[in-house]
């Protein structure tokens, strides 16, 4: 399976949490390409068998970058299976805001394939570190969503 891991990182967390999720894939067998959310789309993110993009939560916001990315994928982004991420403070998302949530707004406004629920991966403060067990739970969500999209659907 081909998958493109999108990313915007202030302090490395959510950099760290890509690694982590493209390492896991890698080592089971999967394409991985990873890319700053900074980077123009290329043709491989809308070819691709499953597209995550993730960014840190900012007082209940998201970083400019993945907008920017997901404004210029909403031509492009039909019927990309795709997933959203990010890192945040831990509590309700009332709370801590979820860029995920965003995320996940902006890829269905791009009209790619929602797979799973957006997903909120932990840090400890502001500048992190990931909470203990976040980066192995991310490399969890990730491989479960490939599984996912690999299991024969059945039709009643």
């Amino acid at each position: 399976m081909n998958v493109t891991i999108v990313y915007a990182s202030t302090y490395g967390n959510t950099r760290s949490i890509a690694t982590t999720m493209a390492e896991a894939l890698i080592a089971d067998g999967h394409e991985v390409r990873m890319l700053p959310a900074s980077s123009p789309v290329p043709p491989a993110a809308v070819r691709a068998d499953l597209l995550l993009v993730g960014a840190p939560t900012h007082v209940h916001g998201w970083q400019l970058d993945v907008r920017g990315f997901l404004d210029e994928l909403k031509g492009m982004g039909l019927g990309v299976p795709a997933a959203a991420f990010d890192t945040r403070l831990a509590g309700g998302t009332w709370k801590t805001g979820s860029a995920a949530q965003h995320i996940a707004d902006g890829l269905a406004v791009a009209r790619c394939t929602r797979v799973g629920d957006p997903a909120s991966f932990i840090v400890e403060g502001k500048e992190g570190p990931l909470a203990p067990g976040e980066a192995q739970r991310a490399a969890d969500w990730a491989m479960r969503l490939t599984a996912a999209l690999a299991a024969p659907s059945t039709v009643a």
